[in-house]
């Protein structure tokens, strides 16, 4: 039997959004860390300058496939399904996805997500 592939991360954020902006540190540990971290952003790319893993999701099609309301939104994937999600910044839950410890440590441990453009009308 196969070993399993290690897990893919799935960030979805907007340059709008407070909380997205205050995470971009961690989105750093998690690269220093090798994770395997793509980070999708919904209008703007400017905030995540010196980032590797950025993808363009203006179109919202990751957004919509990811079924995203809230960003920024954690999501892990194993084996080709979801596997768990973390919503908005609530540093414990991104540890626990993640495995990694010390996220953010200057930063509060819970911080509340914005609206997802994928949910906005117009």
């Amino acid at each position: 039997m196969a070993p399993d592939a290690p897990p893919r991360f799935d960030v979805v954020v907007k340059s709008d959004c407070p909380t997205c902006q205050v995470i971009v540190p961690v989105l750093v540990q998690m690269e220093r860390a090798g994770l395997d971290l793509q980070i999708h952003y919904q209008d703007d790319d400017e905030f995540l300058q010196g980032l590797e893993g950025v993808r363009d999701d203006t179109s919202l099609e990751r957004s919509f496939q990811l079924a995203i309301d809230t960003v920024p939104t954690l999501v892990r994937t194993e084996n080709g399904g979801e596997a768990g999600r973390a919503v908005g910044w609530v540093r414990s839950d991104w540890e626990d996805l993640t495995g990694l410890t010390s996220l953010g440590p200057d930063l509060d441990p819970w911080k509340p997500g914005c609206g997802s453009k994928s949910v906005t009308p117009g």
